[in-house]
C-alpha cells in the first residue's frame, strides 16, 4: 500500500510538471505564480497545483497520521511557497480545500488514512466485479457493472476534485457503494460453486 501511495504522489507530481512546463525557478518567476510557458496559463490550474504541492509538504511533515480531519484548509497556507502562489492563494485558510479528495485525505489523515480509503473503494469495486461475475442473466450483470462503473468514475473524478463532502454528489457515491455491496451479496453467491 505504501508503494501505491508513492505511485499516486509521483503520478500527480509528473502531472504537475508535464502540464505546467516545469516548476518555476527563482530566475523565471516574479512572485505571481508559475511563469514558465506551458499549455495551461490558467491561474485556477496553477492554484490547484499549489494546493497539491502543499498537501505533499504536509505529508512530509506528518506522514503517518496527518494533521487531522478537516484541517487542510486552515493549515495549507503555512506550506505554500511564494513562487507557487496565485491570486487564489490564501494564508488565512479561508479559500477551500486541496481540490483532490486523495490529497486532502493524505494531508489530513496521512498514509494510513489514504490506505484505508483506497481499501474501502478497492473492496467496493471488487465486490461489484464479483456481483457481475455471479449474476444469473445479462440484465443483472449490466446493472452490477453500471453501479460499479458509477463508483469507479466518482472515485476517479475525485482524484482531481473534492466532491465527497458536497451534498449533491456524496449521496450518489454512497448510494452506488451500497448498491454494489447489496448486489454482491445477492448475485455474488448465486452460482452453484459459490453456495
Amino acid at each position: 500500500m505504501i508503494v501505491g501511495t508513492l505511485v499516486l504522489v509521483v503520478f500527480f507530481g509528473l502531472f504537475a510538471v508535464y502540464f505546467t512546463g516545469g516548476w518555476p525557478d527563482s530566475e523565471a518567476a516574479t512572485g505571481e505564480g508559475f511563469q514558465e510557458p506551458g499549455p495551461f496559463r490558467d491561474p485556477s490550474l496553477n492554484e490547484r497545483l499549489n494546493r497539491w504541492s502543499c498537501a505533499v509538504r504536509m505529508v512530509e511533515e506528518r506522514p503517518v497520521v496527518g494533521f487531522g480531519p478537516g484541517t487542510y484548509e486552515e493549515s495549507y497556507g503555512l506550506f505554500q511557497h511564494h513562487l507557487e502562489m496565485t491570486a487564489y492563494s490564501s494564508l488565512r485558510g479561508d479559500r477551500g480545500d486541496a481540490h483532490s479528495e486523495f490529497f486532502s485525505c493524505l494531508a489530513e489523515q496521512g498514509v494510513l488514512g489514504l490506505m484505508m480509503v483506497a481499501v474501502l473503494f478497492g473492496a467496493t469495486v471488487f465486490s461489484g466485479l464479483r456481483a457481475a461475475a455471479g449474476a444469473e442473466d445479462a440484465a443483472q450483470r449490466w446493472i452490477a457493472l453500471g453501479w460499479t462503473a458509477a463508483v469507479a468514475s466518482l472515485v476517479a473524478g475525485n482524484l482531481f476534485n473534492a466532491f465527497f463532502e458536497v451534498d449533491r454528489v456524496a449521496p450518489l457515491l454512497w448510494l452506488a457503494c451500497a448498491a454494489v455491496v447489496v448486489m454482491e451479496r445477492n448475485y455474488g453467491t448465486t452460482r452453484p460453486e459459490n453456495r
